[in-house]
C-alpha cells in the first residue's frame, strides 16, 4: 500500500473494529481524564473487502 501508509494505530483500530468496538470510546485513566481507545487510528478498509 504505497498510497496510504499504515500506522499501527490503524492496525489497532481495525482489530478493534472487528471486535465489534466503537472506536469514539473514550475510557477514564487514573486521573479521571477522558482517553479515547484509538487516538488518530482509522479502520484499514481495504484489507476487509
Amino acid at each position: 500500500m504505497v498510497d496510504r501508509p499504515i500506522s499501527p494505530k490503524d492496525v489497532l483500530a481495525t482489530v478493534y473494529h472487528l471486535l465489534g468496538y466503537d472506536l469514539e470510546t473514550t475510557l477514564t485513566d487514573r486521573v479521571g481524564r477522558p482517553q479515547s481507545i484509538v487516538p488518530g487510528g482509522q479502520v484499514i478498509g481495504d484489507i476487509l473487502a
